[in-house]
Parts: C-alpha cells; sequence; structure tokens
C-alpha cells in the first residue's frame, strides 16, 4: 500500500468512470414503492425530492391517501438501519416530507426536531409529496427488523400500489446486492399471493413482466 501523505508525482493515473445508472423519475401521478435499505436510501431520496417539487408545482397532482377505497394510492418508502440514533440517514428530510407512524410514535414531530421551517415543509407535504414512510432499525430490539418485514406489515398498502387494477405503480429497490433484493421480491410474490389472489407461478409471472415494462427497477451494488 501507500503510506498516507506519500506524493505519486504527475505521472500517476488514476482511473474514474461514471456508470448510468437504472433509476429515473415516473410520472408524478404513478404511485411507488421505494425500498432503499443503508445507503441505498440516497437514490430513493432524490426520487422521493423530485416527486415533492413536481407535486408541489402542479395544482392537480395531489396525491390522496390510500386507506379508503376509490381515493388515489399513496406512495410508500421503506428504509432499514441498524440504529434509530446513529444511523438514521435524512431524518429531518424525511421528516419534511413524509408521514410516518414508526417516526412520530414517540411524539416527535417535524417541527420539533427541525424548527418552524421543517414544520411548515410538513405541512406542504402533505399536498406536495403525501408518501409514508415506515422505517426498520434492526438493531433497537431483540429481534432483527428489515424492511421485509415491515412490507409483509403493510401488505394491502402495498398491494394497493401493485396492484394494476388500482395503483398500477412501480417499485424502486436500492441497496445491497446480497440477500436484501431476493428477500424482498420474496415478501412481494407472498403479497400478491394472499392479497391480489394469485398462485405462485402467477405471481413469478407478474414481477417479471413488471421488470419488463420498467416497474420493477433494482439498483444494487
Amino acid at each position: 500500500g501507500v503510506e498516507e501523505g506519500t506524493d505519486l508525482g504527475p505521472d500517476v493515473v488514476v482511473p474514474l468512470f461514471v456508470k448510468r445508472g437504472r433509476i429515473h423519475p415516473a410520472p408524478a401521478d404513478m404511485p411507488e414503492l421505494l425500498i432503499g435499505p443503508g445507503t441505498g436510501i440516497a437514490p430513493i431520496m432524490s426520487l422521493l425530492q423530485d416527486r415533492f417539487a413536481a407535486r408541489a408545482s402542479s395544482s392537480g397532482a395531489v396525491v390522496a391517501d390510500g386507506g379508503g377505497d376509490g381515493g388515489a394510492v399513496q406512495d410508500m418508502v421503506f428504509f432499514g438501519c441498524r440504529h434509530r440514533s446513529k444511523d438514521f440517514l435524512f431524518r429531518d428530510d424525511f421528516l419534511a416530507m413524509c408521514e410516518s407512524d414508526d417516526i412520530l410514535a414517540s411524539g416527535e414531530s417535524a417541527a420539533s426536531s427541525t424548527g418552524e421551517a421543517a414544520g411548515e415543509n410538513a405541512e406542504t407535504s402533505r399536498v406536495g409529496c403525501h408518501a409514508r414512510l415506515h422505517v426498520a432499525f434492526s438493531r433497537d430490539q431483540p429481534q432483527k427488523v428489515y424492511v421485509q418485514h415491515k412490507l409483509a406489515e403493510h401488505a394491502d398498502a402495498v398491494w394497493a400500489i401493485l396492484d394494476p387494477a388500482r395503483g398500477n405503480g412501480r417499485v424502486v429497490i436500492s441497496g445491497s446486492s446480497q440477500r436484501m433484493p431476493q428477500d424482498v421480491l420474496t415478501v412481494l410474490k407472498r403479497i400478491a399471493i394472499l392479497k391480489g389472489k394469485l398462485s405462485e407461478q402467477e405471481a413469478g409471472r407478474f414481477f417479471k413482466q413488471m421488470q419488463r415494462h420498467g416497474k420493477y427497477v433494482l439498483e444494487a451494488w
């Protein structure tokens, strides 16, 4: 190795390259299921901020709560990290742009944690973005909790996004290329089987078709 501070001279070449990613903005009226554990949340945050800006500037693009029949389907963001106190990346941004029972259960609010301006942003977000955030703090309790567990907990709302007859939305997964993408897909298939009444074979074809149409996007490293 090279010791720190070593002068390598003018003839040393350091190769750099930029690899084009797969994640691109979707139409503002298309609901999205955004899944980004760990550092995978960085590109997810860029999508979220883009959607916030697009919807805030469009008077007709208001996304309503997906909990009731007939309403528009709400975006969902799933973020996973080890510890709430150490690893909660983009915490203030999330509190300003998203609703979240997971984060606000303790009485925490955007206004109290980020100041009056953030509180105003949170009020605006109910019109501009209206996404719901779910966070898995994997090491803050005896049993490990990951994003796939949170997906399963909110199966009805997740299927509302996936269902071609309702949300007809897009899935974006960003993060580790090890077990996470397959674990997430396994849970999504189970949701399609339980909530969409698909067979196992139909669920497999369903997600392959989504991928072919650019509606199941995986950015993993």
